[in-house]
């Protein structure tokens, strides 16, 4: 996925929000990218994101970005 090419840039948390059938979904996990997918998403509009943790405990899914 893309968001494999951002590891660098955080692993400690991988998200995806997207369009579905008009409902913002949100997919996320602390792991690393390489690690974590949301499986095949069809959508016209997807946003992926890694996250270094600098605050908060970096093992809780609920500190894994994208916030909503």
């Amino acid at each position: 996925s893309l968001a494999c090419f951002s590891i660098v840039r955080g692993e400690d948390a991988t998200g995806y929000a997207f369009v579905k059938n008009q409902e913002l979904l949100v997919k996320k996990k602390a792991t690393v990218a390489s690690n974590f997918g949301p499986g095949r998403v069809r959508s016209n509009i997807i946003l992926g994101h890694t996250r270094l943790a600098t605050y908060g405990d970096p093992t809780l899914d609920k500190n894994a970005h994208p916030f909503i």
